[in-house]
């Protein structure tokens, strides 16, 4: 009515009454997804301080977490859950149960594809799921599913950005099954693609010491660093 534009993604993408929390949760996606790590955490709390009943605000502040503090915000993301729509509960029930070995992850995530065909983390989970269970073949081609129709996120026009972490789980599917030149060629891929990534820098830092190029992988975490000075100081293998 006004003429202006639509901002990408849903509504349902976020579930808060307040406006400033989804901001804030807007605002610390991106800076996840764009490899600031520590940023995105500062704005999920800001989210959080604004509505701590934000379930899935919890969830994504356990991405941005290392330790005994990402479990805590994923539990907390588990008990909010219960008050949250069927699809963010399907959601975070299906990470905590890939966090925990819960056998039935791959049942659960398989519920939010049947319930929510055009939601792609759950395809995600359930590559996810599929890896944990050893299923490799289907795993890849849960994750391929998930990049191409997200391509929008890996341009930064949404926030969310589901096909850096299909990308990201990928290389370690290859990896898993030792395909480190596959595993290799997906993680330049995934740079590329999001050049400004830290969380890309890392997973390719990851590939290159699997294949005993040191050197490189040290050159891979350095732009990693780069982007996201948080992470100098963490344990490596560098």
């Amino acid at each position: 009515h006004l003429g202006s534009a639509a901002p990408p993604g849903s509504v349902a993408d976020v579930t808060t009454r307040s406006e400033m929390a989804s901001r804030f949760y807007e605002e610390g996606l991106r800076a996840y997804y764009y490899g600031d790590v520590a940023g995105s955490r500062r704005l999920l709390q800001a989210a959080l301080a604004e509505d701590s009943t934000f379930a899935m605000a919890e969830y994504y502040l356990s991405y941005a977490s290392a330790g005994l503090a990402k479990i805590r915000h994923l539990e907390r993301a588990l008990q909010l859950a219960e008050r949250a729509s069927d699809r963010e509960r399907l959601i975070i029930r299906s990470m905590w149960m890939l966090f925990t070995a819960d056998p039935a992850s791959v049942a659960t995530s398989e519920t939010l594809i049947v319930r929510y065909p055009q939601e792609l983390e759950g395809l995600r989970l359930s590559g996810k799921a599929l890896t944990e269970a050893g299923d490799y073949r289907r795993a890849i081609t849960r994750l391929r599913e998930v990049i191409h129709p997200d391509s929008l996120a890996l341009r930064g026009a949404t926030a969310v950005c589901s096909a850096c972490e299909a990308w990201y789980d990928l290389v370690g599917v290859y990896m898993s099954i030792d395909s480190l030149e596959v595993a290799e060629r997906e993680a330049r891929r995934a740079i590329q693609a999001k050049r400004v990534s830290a969380l890309a820098w890392i997973r390719l830092a990851d590939v290159l010491r699997a294949r005993g190029n040191m050197p490189h992988a040290r050159e891979a975490y350095g732009r990693a660093t780069e982007i996201d000075q948080s992470l100098i100081g963490l344990p490596s293998y560098f």
